[in-house]
């Protein structure tokens, strides 16, 4: 990690910049797609950037595991049993977080040069602690809010929109790329984060929170959730009935 082969790097992420903006704000639908494809070779093939997904999907695998625990336990069944520990467990999550995400801000800000040093090794835990600290804070927060009969009635939308998770995903990244890239709207590079923001509340609040109540009062589950359901059980129930 020298700081020729720093600028070096930053030099190959500002062309990949230019060349996105190309494909994606101005070029056709193919052009998206070989933009994409040449994105992922360049995180997947070059070492450097697999070291990041390797760290990444790390991080995923450990939060879908802490998942799968409090699943096991049956934590939510046993939810008013153990509010005395949850209001214990949200301000101890708030503080860890944010004095983990404190540190290493300033152990970064303290060590900017770009050689590899332990306490950049320190950094970087501190900083996937601090978002692992933070999530079970605003994760506990709303398990407390759910709790009362207000909370219940103002969670409501967002559950219906819980349910179906991974078509709404799908649906946000349709909405979207056809709102931004230039085969759509071609609103790449027009909006500030403002309007951003706006805008991603625009479609979870106008669109997808009205279509997921819609649709599950007639459903029992997101229309993708249902085909992943069947793609993944309907094999191990074949395999029992013939059993």
């Amino acid at each position: 990690m020298t700081p020729e082969f720093t600028a070096h790097r930053v030099k190959q992420a500002q062309a990949y910049e230019a060349t996105n903006n190309a494909a994606y704000g101005f070029g056709t639908f193919s052009d998206t797609v070989i933009e994409n494809v040449r994105v992922l070779a360049y995180r997947y093939v070059d070492q450097w950037n697999l070291w990041g997904e390797v760290d990444w999907y790390t991080t995923l695998a450990v939060t879908m595991m802490i998942g799968l625990l409090v699943g096991r336990h049956r934590f939510m069944q046993r939810l008013p049993d153990l509010m005395h520990l949850f209001r214990k467990l949200i301000w101890g999550s708030l503080f860890l977080g944010l004095a983990l995400g404190a540190s290493f801000t300033l152990i970064f800000e303290l060590n900017r040069s770009p050689e590899p040093s332990l306490i950049k090794v320190l950094g970087g835990l501190c900083y996937s602690l601090s978002r692992l600290s933070l999530m079970a804070f605003y994760l506990l927060v709303i398990v407390r809010i759910a709790q009362t009969a207000s909370g219940r009635r103002w969670l409501l939308p967002f559950e219906a929109a819980g349910r179906m998770p991974l078509t709404n995903y799908l649906m946000q990244t349709a909405v979207c790329i056809t709102l931004f890239y230039g085969w759509g709207f071609g609103l790449w590079l027009k909006v500030g984060p403002t309007a951003g923001l706006a805008l991603a509340a625009l479609i979870f609040f106008a669109v997808q929170v009205p279509w997921s109540l819609w649709w599950l009062r007639r459903h029992e589950r997101g229309p993708i959730e249902a085909l992943w359901a069947k793609v993944t059980y309907a094999p191990l129930g074949q395999a029992t009935l013939v059993k």
